[in-house]
């Protein structure tokens, strides 16, 4: 089972019994973990990027 959820969804607007399902199925946290992973790796990167070039004005 798969939970495609708009992207302005966050974990504290989901019903406590979605959140419990998501806990209790391994492919489901799997699906979440990735997710994560995702978005915390796109976040670093646009970090990077941001900050590319602080500093180095030598």
């Amino acid at each position: 089972m798969k939970f495609n959820l708009p992207p302005n969804v966050t974990a504290d607007k989901l019903p406590p019994k979605v959140l419990k399902r998501i806990l209790q199925d391994p492919k489901l946290m799997e699906q979440l973990s990735d997710r994560v992973y995702e978005l915390l790796r796109d976040d670093l990167y646009r970090q990077r990027e941001r900050n590319n070039g602080y500093g180095r004005h030598f």
